[in-house]
């Protein structure tokens, strides 16, 4: 049962309604710590800064989560899962290794300098490198990316050694893109797709 004090009318400094107005008070928590992650940088995130924005009482915050790490850590975790999910999508959703890299790819060019979960994961990223334990999360995210495009991979006939290192190669590819596309939002992806496609077996071309 949520702790007392829970104010779910309240309104940040600006003068808005709490963030997730609607959600109940752990989904606001969560939603407000992500947009302030992306906002602020993941050092300057306070538990108060979020109960505010969330439009709760600071206790409830630390009820749910305990700790101020322990929240920036579900949310980030929450939003790396969500940027995963598109170009996993992508990659599942072709018949050919080839073209769902390119959807993944034509997915990137979807996010930028605005988009809250693309900010997160790189906030999250740098603070994996400092923390084992955000670190591991990260790396078993990014295995299980590793892992679907690999069976993808010896789906379409490639050796499964020879698959793993494809797997590891655009990941690693994607994980580049991602990067310079949030620095430059008008980068055109199109011809780094196409310059991809040499990767891929004969038969998916």
């Amino acid at each position: 049962m949520p702790a007392q004090g829970d104010d779910t009318t309240g309104k940040d400094r600006q003068g808005r309604g709490p963030t997730g107005a609607g959600l109940d008070p752990r989904e606001r928590i969560l939603r407000a710590t992500a947009e302030l992650i992306a906002e602020l940088g993941w050092t300057r995130v306070t538990t108060r800064k979020v109960a505010e924005r969330a439009g709760v009482n600071n206790a409830l915050v630390h009820y749910y989560f305990g700790t101020k790490r322990a929240l920036l850590v579900q949310a980030a975790t929450d939003a790396l899962m969500n940027e995963i999910g598109g170009p996993m999508d992508a990659l599942m959703s072709h018949g050919d290794l080839g073209s769902g890299v390119a959807e993944a790819i034509a997915w990137l060019e979807g996010t930028g300098p605005s988009h809250t979960s693309s900010r997160i994961v790189v906030e999250m990223m740098a603070q994996a490198v400092h923390d084992p334990a955000l670190r591991e999360t990260s790396r078993a995210m990014l295995q299980e990316f590793r892992q679907v495009f690999r069976a993808r991979a010896i789906e379409r006939g490639l050796p499964p050694a020879e698959a793993g290192g494809l797997a590891t190669v655009v990941a690693a590819l994607l994980d580049g893109l991602y990067l310079h596309v949030l620095l430059d939002p008008d980068l055109d992806l199109s011809a780094a797709a196409a310059a991809l496609r040499p990767l891929f077996p004969e038969e998916d071309r």
